[in-house]
């Protein structure tokens, strides 16, 4: 048994038959085979639905499992993957997994092996996950895995998605309050229409939006920070600013969420796009220079229309469009925050507040007040990437015709 851990071994995937209960996978260790459909994949265990009824779930732990192969019959009958032969190790070894997929000429080596909805994610000894379609997955056997044999740069298999690992200083992904949308960290992914040459040519580049969006919520956590000194912050939030402060002699440093680009969109908590048509922008009442999903994790970029300038990197030309504000606007939509239309409203979710769009404006008392109040409220909001053009907001452009410059 030892023995055959340490082998390399080879799948070949069978035919799959037509008959429903005539197919199923297999779960091989300690002597047994488990014969049914596997429904979930973790990192310590795997669940098998057994049988050809498939009404018998079973967690097996990974200890207890040589390998698994999916599409299997179903009928009790031996499963042995072939032998392929030793290989030879001189160095550190560790335990790990061939993950065998469809298409690819070799099989992953994986650190951990993991399923999550219709995706099959598994983890390279380099640190990077790789996500793909879980009908791609053709078996799974745990073996042990030669380091030095390994190396450090990614192993790409098609049609799957790498995530290299990356590092941010206090990252995390959980809700700061029952509004699970603030959260301590934010992982965004950047999406491309087809055909996006103008974005390309005139810009925000993928860090442009990086950059901006985490300027934007530092000015949104800035906010939380005023409030706090006033003495008119909860407790629950007044613990998150306390723990994003570190403070030496008379200086303070504040640690506002931090924020990743992920080059896969499964793995993004908020999705920005850029490259959409310019009839998405034109809403009741006027042309909008942005929109987001209210409650939501989706934001849109009017990339057709105009061009988009971080103010942090200096003076912003008429015509064009302060980022940064404009994210911070967005974003106080995708908190919970609605617009703000009063005449004289001093207020970032105001578009006469931020007219000419030049600036970087911070929210004002009146914003941080209501965003501590949506803070307060239990609102999850919709996934990442979903959008609902009648639970959308949009920035408009209020500035008189002759102040505006579109992109032809």
């Amino acid at each position: 048994m030892r023995l055959k851990r340490l082998l390399e071994v080879a799948l070949v995937a069978p035919a799959l038959m037509t008959a429903a209960p005539a197919y199923a996978d297999a779960v091989a260790g300690q002597g047994l085979t488990r014969y049914g459909r596997v429904s979930a994949i973790a990192k310590e265990t795997v669940t098998i639905d057994q049988g050809c009824a498939r009404d018998k779930p079973l967690v097996v732990p990974w200890s207890q499992i040589e390998f698994i192969k999916i599409d299997a019959d179903c009928a009790t009958h031996p499963v042995e993957p072939p032998v392929a032969g030793l290989v030879p190790c001189t160095g550190n070894k560790m335990a790990g997994f061939k993950v065998y997929l469809s298409g690819a000429p070799e099989p992953a080596t994986a650190k951990a092996v993991w399923r999550s909805g219709d995706e099959i994610n598994y983890e390279q000894f380099n640190g990077t996950v790789s996500s793909g379609a879980y009908s791609a997955l053709k078996g799974i056997v745990r073996t042990t895995v030669c380091l030095a044999a390994v190396g450090d740069d990614d192993v790409h298999v098609e049609g799957f998605c790498d995530e290299p690992r990356q590092l941010a200083v206090n990252y995390a992904p959980s809700a700061v309050s029952d509004n699970t949308i603030f959260t301590r960290g934010f992982a965004i992914y950047v999406e491309h229409l087809t055909g996006d040459e103008r974005a390309a040519a005139e810009g925000p580049n993928d860090e442009d939006i990086r950059e901006s969006f985490g300027s934007a919520l530092t000015l949104w956590t800035s906010a939380l920070l005023r409030m706090k000194n006033a003495g008119r912050l909860p407790g629950d939030l007044t613990a998150y600013v306390n723990a994003s402060v570190s403070r030496g002699g008379a200086y303070s440093l504040l640690t506002p969420p931090q924020v990743v680009r992920v080059r896969c969109r499964g793995n993004a908590m908020v999705v920005v796009r850029v490259g959409e048509q310019a009839a998405r922008f034109q809403l009741a009442g006027g042309r909008a220079i942005a929109l987001s999903q209210t409650e939501g994790r989706m934001l849109f970029l009017n990339t057709e229309q105009y061009r988009f300038k971080n103010g942090l990197h200096g003076p912003v030309s008429p015509g064009d469009i302060e980022l940064v504000s404009v994210m911070t606007h967005e974003l106080g939509h995708s908190f919970g925050l609605r617009d703000v239309g009063a005449v004289g409203a001093q207020s970032v979710m105001s578009a006469e507040f931020l007219n000419p769009f030049t600036n970087v404006v911070e929210p004002t008392d009146q914003d941080a007040e209501a965003f501590v109040a949506v803070l307060k409220q239990s609102i999850a909001g919709a996934a990442p990437g979903v959008f609902n053009s009648e639970m959308c907001s949009g920035l408009r452009d209020v500035r008189p015709v002759r102040a505006r410059v579109f992109l032809q």
